[in-house]
């Protein structure tokens, strides 16, 4: 008979105890694979399932199913479900994923980073040991939307923006934001993190992430911002200019307004990256270019560390004085030497110069 319903049928089922294949859970007589079998009429194969055998000791299986059919009409007779023993073969596997997990976190412990994982949908579900050594919080207190209590809650928002696009895209994800100490004090952090994709179907089956600290670079760079803001300042009521070019005669720097057209405040952010020759021709300066040019081009082909030109400038009756001193780097090993009536280091080559 192969009506898996019958009273015979499910005599002979109680017999065994099926589980799911992590022993999670205990399959109901209805989802054994002889009732599927039976109840579809389909074949399958490749189910994994647990039993437990008389020692309590869990054993792993995997299922294959086939049904029998009336050779003539077609008619589903029977079904022959066939039991492989894998036991011997997932411990194995088992045993390898516990050593790769273990490896994976004995690296990551090693590292000065603050390692993560999410699920594909960003449900916060791992941190590396640093991490809770350096916010202090527990497992519990990390574990989902609970990361968010580490850091500024000025820089959540972004952060989250962020990553909720990486999420529906799969870009690299990238912030800047402050994470608070175990001690109290907060801290600049680059978080990134990276989608780990199923090969086959290019599916984001993970993601994996790191803050590293970053506060003494964001520190220097917002030093660095401020002292430009005020040597911008000091350049500007000072009346004065100050320009910078590279080898290939481009404008690198250029700030404070030019001395032949008081009124071209916007002239510095428009020049920088074109050639210094073309930006000053374009004004009453081309004047001047001869003058300038010869002084120049020796500093830049390192035959002068310093050049000193004075000239009046016609329409405001003001005389200038011009200084050019050169930017200087440190020569290559393999860079031939310099001529020999240069006036810089056979140490240092000619970068650019500033005027």
């Amino acid at each position: 008979d192969a009506d898996p319903t019958t009273d015979s049928a499910y005599d002979v089922l109680s017999r065994f105890r099926l589980y799911t294949e992590d022993f999670k859970r205990e399959l109901t007589p209805d989802e054994y694979p002889i009732v599927r079998l039976c109840r579809t009429q389909k074949p399958f194969s490749k189910w994994k399932v647990g039993i437990l055998d008389g020692n309590g000791r869990h054993l792993s299986f995997d299922v294959s199913g086939e049904g029998i059919h009336d050779e003539k009409t077609g008619e589903f007779l029977a079904g022959i479900v066939v039991l492989k023993d894998v036991t011997e073969y997932t411990d194995i596997i088992k045993t390898q994923t516990r050593e790769n997990d273990e490896q994976f976190e004995l690296i990551c412990d090693t590292m000065p980073q603050l390692l993560w994982t999410t699920s594909p949908t960003g449900h916060h579900d791992w941190f590396s040991r640093r991490w809770y050594e350096f916010t202090g919080l527990s497992v519990e207190e990390s574990s989902g939307d609970g990361w968010a209590l580490a850091f500024h809650p000025e820089d959540v928002g972004e952060a989250e923006r962020r990553f909720k696009h990486s999420l529906a895209t799969g870009d690299q994800y990238t912030t800047e934001y402050r994470c608070r100490r175990h001690d109290g004090e907060w801290r600049w952090m680059l978080g990134r993190a990276l989608p780990l994709r199923d090969h086959r179907t290019n599916t984001i089956v993970k993601w994996f992430g790191t803050c590293t600290d970053i506060h003494d670079q964001v520190q220097a760079r917002q030093e660095a911002k401020t002292m430009r803001q005020q040597l911008l300042n000091v350049i500007k009521h000072a009346k004065t200019t100050v320009w910078a070019v590279d080898h290939n005669r481009n404008l690198t720097f250029l700030q404070g307004i030019l001395m032949w057209d008081e009124n071209d405040e916007g002239i510095g952010e428009e020049s920088i990256g074109k050639n210094v020759y073309d930006v000053f021709n374009q004004h009453q300066g081309k004047v001047d270019l001869p003058r300038w040019k010869p002084p120049m081009e020796e500093i830049l082909n390192g035959m002068a560390c310093e050049k000193i030109s004075e000239h009046h400038v016609n329409g405001n009756g003001r005389w200038f004085r011009t200084r050019f001193i050169p930017i200087l780097g440190k020569k290559a090993n393999d860079e031939p030497g310099i001529n020999e009536n240069s006036e810089t280091s056979n140490e240092s080559r000619v970068e650019g110069l500033i005027g």
